[in-house]
């Protein structure tokens, strides 16, 4: 309906559309007002408004119509539970003028504002702290600079509250100019909220209510979109950040100044999902301390962030071994400044954990604290200068005994280009006893995946072993220097062995009275020309 310019008429009888309870309006390119002054009261008891592609709407709902009156009407209360508003590319005001004396949205339930490109506040105050239903806000693609705006003509004492007591679904996407929740001193409650999304925003996102920088901070990049304390999120178990190319830091790094990253004092003890994609300016995710404060965390995946050097950032004075109790999955993924997952100098426990892949990673040399040019004095004695100048050749276990890693079961390393040395000959005790999938891709400097003194015993369970596109990989088992009694009884089921050009050897010496392979059925081998293939592997097909 591109001529039409107007719905209603502003004289509209009361009680014509009292028993309109939905309403979708689509592309009415000349449709300036939805709602003009003196019918806004006609339609309380609609519950389902939709409004898309309408490239000349301003308003919505036009609540001025008490201007001029000296006789207050009496507040209705609109049975509004679902706004949906998408493309309306001119739209300035949901509400024009704050409709508390009008209308109250006590009942909303459901708002979702997407790609309305002109829109700079979402709420006036008072429907903000009407929204006692909210279970769901979605924002997306728009120009809003603060989620609620002030009310410069309301004197407000103190601190502001804004609380939010059944929304479980929090999604803040594409907002490039969003400077703050709101404007002025406030706090935030959201006590079900379970998933909290934040995609393409500047903002620090979250910061302490304690701490003294947010009000003496005058760089809007660096102020915190939500001010939290222990009540502010405390049921929110999938926190995910995507697309946040300017935000150097996710929680305020007050306590470390030096750091960009998260930062104690910022409460989220039920997170169980962390999610982190394209954050571009982050250098680190978590502190030690930070750790402590997620309790209930079960599965990280940090991908595309590209000067990320580490996940849990070093932190002077912390020394005590790092357990993260019920982690059980780690997805690392494009991450072309990571030198390490932890880079903190201490033991570091995941009792649960038990899956990890990491990919495309090519400066990651090891997993946890891998000072390289330390280990490499120590590798070549106290003239230390050689060590310092070539501690890039210097071969760095990937995982070290001060890791622990009792339930790991599969394991991916996949284009990892600094990777020499997957395992150190001494590894924490129960450490891989349960592994039974490794998965090694693109490994350019592997010569080896077992080394001479590598302790075997500990991956007898591994069942699947699978090498693909590793130039420089030799052997697979080295076993010169290994002899035991009992002899080892390999539980491996399936190897596959794909474009190893330098591969010569499956285990490189004599496995009687070393090790013994009995459950093996089944052996792949594409692209090894140099290979020499033991007799009696169950060799299934070579090429």
């Amino acid at each position: 309906m591109d001529s039409l310019s107007t719905i209603w008429h502003s004289q509209v009888a009361a009680d014509s559309l009292s028993e309109l309870v939905e309403i979708k309006v689509e592309g009415c390119d000349k449709l300036v007002t939805l709602f003009p002054p003196g019918t806004v009261r006609s339609f309380q008891n609609l519950e389902v408004l939709t409004i898309t592609s309408c490239g000349a709407l301003e308003v919505v709902y036009d609540t001025e119509e008490n201007a001029g009156s000296d006789l207050p009407s009496p507040v209705e209360v609109s049975k509004l539970r679902e706004l949906s508003l998408d493309d309306l590319a001119n739209l300035q005001h949901i509400w024009r003028a704050d409709p508390r004396e009008i209308l109250s949205f006590l009942n909303l339930r459901s708002v979702s504002v997407m790609r309305c490109r002109n829109l700079g506040y979402l709420f006036h105050v008072s429907v903000a702290k009407a929204l006692e239903q909210l279970v769901e806000l979605v924002v997306a693609e728009s120009s809003l600079e603060v989620i609620v705006a002030k009310d410069e003509s309301v004197q407000v004492a103190g601190t502001l509250e804004f609380v939010f007591p059944r929304a479980a679904k929090l999604v803040l996407s594409d907002l490039p100019q969003l400077k703050s929740f709101y404007p002025g001193k406030f706090i935030s409650r959201w006590p079900l909220l379970e998933d909290l999304m934040i995609s393409n925003s500047n903002m620090v996102a979250f910061d302490s209510k304690k701490s003294k920088a947010v009000t003496s901070n005058d760089n809007p990049a660096e102020q915190p979109l939500f001010l939290v304390d222990k009540g502010t999120f405390p049921k929110v178990e999938t926190l995910h950040m995507q697309h946040n190319d300017n935000m150097k830091q996710i929680w305020s790094g007050r306590r470390h100044p030096k750091l960009t990253s998260l930062s104690s004092g910022v409460h989220f003890t039920n997170i169980t999902t962390l999610r982190v994609e394209n954050c571009r300016s982050l250098k680190n995710i978590l502190t030690p301390n930070m750790v402590a404060e997620l309790p209930g965390l079960a599965t990280l995946e940090i991908r595309d962030c590209e000067i990320l050097e580490a996940v849990i950032a070093e932190e002077e004075k912390a020394r005590n071994p790092i357990t993260i109790r019920l982690l059980r999955d780690i997805t690392l993924d494009s991450l072309p400044m990571l030198v390490s997952f932890c880079s903190q100098n201490c033991f570091t426990e995941y009792p649960s954990l038990m899956n990890v892949t990491i990919k495309n990673c090519p400066e990651m040399r090891a997993f946890t604290s891998p000072h390289l040019k330390e280990k490499a004095a120590d590798t070549m004695g106290e003239n230390s200068e050689e060590a310092c100048t070539n501690s890039g050749d210097i071969d760095i276990p990937f995982f070290s005994e001060m890791v622990l890693f009792p339930s790991l079961e599969i394991l991916v390393l996949s284009d990892l280009d600094s990777l020499s040395v997957i395992w150190h000959d001494l590894l924490a005790e129960k450490s891989f006893d349960k592994l039974r999938d490794v998965k090694i891709y693109h490994c350019g400097k592997l010569k080896r995946i077992f080394s001479p003194k590598t302790t075997l015993e500990r991956f007898r369970n591994m069942k699947k072993l699978s090498i693909d596109h590793c130039g420089s990989l030799e052997v697979l088992f080295d076993i010169r220097e290994h002899r035991h009694d009992p002899v080892i009884k390999m539980l491996l089921r399936e190897l596959s062995l794909f474009s190893l050009p330098e591969l010569m050897s499956v285990w490189n010496a004599d496995i009687d009275g070393t090790i013994s392979f009995e459950d093996l059925k089944e052996v792949r081998v594409t692209g090894c020309p140099k290979l020499k293939i033991p007799t009696g592997l169950p060799l299934v097909r070579t090429e």
